[in-house]
This record gives structure tokens, sequence and C-alpha cells, in this order.
């Protein structure tokens, strides 16, 4: 028994067209999947980045010990790891500026987290007290207009935040009272 098959060329046409569609519409859903991955992707990427930031200056206030060479200005800083990896904080420094004049002063106290090498993990936040001194007669005299503290993560990232006024708590002065 001999079967013929008699497909003419518009029949050919046709389902060359319907397989064409086809993987038309595969090759579409898979081009889809992949702009969804590599979107995805990306924000992995772009979380892994190294990224800090110094939310708030909590408090602040200054030690004035008559007995002492210096005065102490001690802050709480609060800083956030807004990477998903841990970062390490290099430096930290405080600007003081002045009416006339504006100076750097490096820290004395800051809680070891620095000296460590401490890392913030990710999606983390830290407090901490630093502790800059500044000799007496240029404290009382640099007429200060505000206080800028500066940190730098070791991918040299840099965060700012100011302070106008500190507390300021006295010690071993006496008060002159006339009567």
């Amino acid at each position: 028994m001999e079967i013929t098959v008699n497909i003419n060329a518009d029949t050919i046409a046709i389902i060359a067209a319907v397989i064409a569609f086809l993987s038309m519409v595969v090759s579409c859903h898979q081009a889809h999947i992949a702009k969804a991955s590599l979107k995805m992707e990306a924000e992995v990427f772009n979380d892994r980045k190294p990224k800090f930031s110094f939310d708030s200056i909590v408090d602040c206030y200054v030690i004035n010990d008559k007995r002492e060479e210096n005065v102490h200005l001690r802050f709480l800083i609060l800083l956030t790891n807004r990477s998903d990896r841990p970062m390490t904080i290099s430096k930290i420094w405080l600007k003081i500026r002045g009416e006339v004049l504006e100076m750097i002063v490096n820290p004395v106290l800051w809680d070891d987290f620095i000296n460590n090498g401490e890392n913030i993990e990710g999606n983390h936040s830290m407090r901490k007290w630093v502790q800059f001194d500044l000799p007496r007669q240029q404290y009382l005299n640099l007429d200060i207009l505000d206080y800028t503290i500066e940190v730098q993560d070791a991918h040299g990232n840099l965060q700012k935040n100011s302070a106008i006024f500190l507390r300021e708590e006295v010690h071993e002065y006496e008060e002159s009272v006339e009567t």
C-alpha cells in the first residue's frame, strides 16, 4: 500500500509561519526572563558596594575642667552600614570653624572601634563615643561657630555631620558671689 501526500506550497508556507511565530514567542519570553535576571543581579551588585551613612550626632558635650590644660569635646555618633558586606572606618576627625579660623582636630578617644579596625556588619548601625581634646585657650578664644565630624571608610567614602551647640560641663571653677 502506497501513501501519497500531496502538499502544496501554500500549506508549507503556513506551517513555516506558525513555527516562526512560536519561535518568536519563546525567544521573547526568554528575553523577558533574562532582563529580569539582569535587574536582580544589578540590585545584588549595588547592595554589595561599600556605602555607609553618618546618620547623626546623638549627643555632644564639652568637659571643661580647670585642673586640666585641655577641654574635652565628646560626641556620640551613629554610623550605618547600608551595604550587605562589612565595612571598616579608617579615619575620623573634627573640623572646628570659628569666626576667623578653622582647625582640624584628631580624636584622642574613640571607644577603640577605629584602633582595632572593627567592622560594622552589613546592614547594621553602630553608636560610639569619640573624644577630641583642644587646648583651653584655643577653645575660649576661637569664637566657635560649628563643629563638623568627618568619617571616612576604608574605601575612601566620606560622610560628615555638624553640631552648632555643645553642652558644657565645668569642673573646679568657683563662683565668686559678692554680697
